[in-house]
This record gives structure tokens, C-alpha cells and sequence, in this order.
């Protein structure tokens, strides 16, 4: 008789390693959700952004630096630079911040822009990334007044941003609207622009 002809032991062997039609084997049952997950995972690792507050890159780092300055500000009494404006410089140095740290809490991670040191050490405020109030502040004032704030505000995916710090040592992020109550601000205190 032969094996693989028609009614031969082939066939049987056959028919008993088959699985049954309509019912998949337990292989594909796992191979499906396992590509799924595989999938997901690649796309996650791919594409994944790490969260940051509205106003794109730097911006929390921004936040924390003029909140940090703004708590400073507020245990010195409000000190004044030369320029009549407040001295951001020589809180950080009298804090005991060294040279390095001083020009990294004054750099915004945001605009890119920050002093050197030779500019710190010469009180020069051209590239300080942030204006400065003009005149002390009453730390008691209410509401709190701003004292360090972004000079423009930056455009973004979902409209303006400005980063603020108020005289208690809080920081805001302002949005379009928020804004406008500090340009209103600017114009009722002329000078501090």
C-alpha cells in the first residue's frame, strides 16, 4: 500500500497534526495582541514628548528661575542697580550663587538669551532675558505687582505667552488675554516698560 496515495498512512498523520478548520491555532491567538502591543510601544517610544507647560521649550526652567529671583528679591528688600531698576545680579552673588550659577539662573531656557559673566560682573542688563521692575516694591502690595517680567510675549501653537513673578515670589505663565491686563498695567505705571 502506499503511504501517500489516497487512503494511505500519510494521510492520517496528516489529518491528525491539522487543527480543526474554523478554530485558529493558540500560535495566531497570541501573535495578534502581541503585535498590537509591539506596535504601541514603538510608536510610543518614537514619538514620545516628555510634557512641557504652553510656550514650547525652556519654559518651566524659565519659570522657576524668575520664581527663584522673585523669592531673592523679596528676602533682600527689594534692592536697586544703578539703573534705578531691581538688582538681579547681586541678590544671586550675595546668595552665594558662584559666577556659573549665576549666569545659568539668568539665562531663559525659552529665548536662549542670557548675560555673561563679564556682563554680570560690569552690571550690564542688555541681555538679561527679562525686564526688571523700576523701584522697590511693597511685598505686602495686593494685589502683588509684577516685578520681573518677559519683555515681549512669545507666540506659540496656542497663542502668546509671557512669563511674569510677582512681589510674593509667585510666577505666572500670562496668555493672550491675561496679557492684556499687564500692557494695562505698563500704561497706568509709565517707565516700567
Amino acid at each position: 500500500m502506499n503511504a501517500d496515495g489516497p487512503g494511505g498512512a500519510g494521510s492520517r498523520d496528516r489529518a491528525r497534526r491539522a487543527p480543526a478548520r474554523g478554530a485558529p491555532p493558540l500560535r495566531k491567538l497570541l501573535l495578534v495582541p502581541l503585535c498590537g502591543i509591539g506596535a504601541f510601544l514603538l510608536v510610543v517610544v518614537l514619538f514620545h514628548r516628555p510634557y512641557e507647560p504652553p510656550g514650547g521649550h525652556g519654559a518651566l526652567d524659565d519659570i522657576n528661575s524668575i520664581k527663584g529671583i522673585a523669592g531673592l528679591l523679596l528676602q533682600e528688600g527689594s534692592p536697586l542697580a544703578a539703573d534705578g531698576r531691581l538688582d538681579v545680579y547681586g541678590v544671586l552673588e550675595r546668595s552665594g550663587c558662584e559666577a556659573e550659577e549665576v549666569v545659568r539662573h539668568c539665562t531663559s531656557m525659552r529665548f536662549g538669551k542670557g548675560p555673561t559673566a563679564a556682563e554680570i560682573a560690569a552690571r550690564d542688563y542688555a541681555n538679561f532675558p527679562w525686564q526688571r521692575r523700576k523701584g522697590s516694591f511693597d511685598p505686602a502690595a495686593d494685589p502683588p505687582v509684577p516685578i520681573l517680567w518677559e519683555r515681549e510675549p512669545r507666540k506659540g501653537p496656542n497663542g502668546s505667552t509671557r512669563r511674569v513673578a510677582y512681589s510674593d515670589s509667585s510666577a505666572q505663565f500670562h496668555f493672550d488675554d491675561d496679557d492684556a491686563a499687564l500692557r494695562e498695567f505698563f500704561r497706568r505705571n509709565p517707565g516700567q516698560e
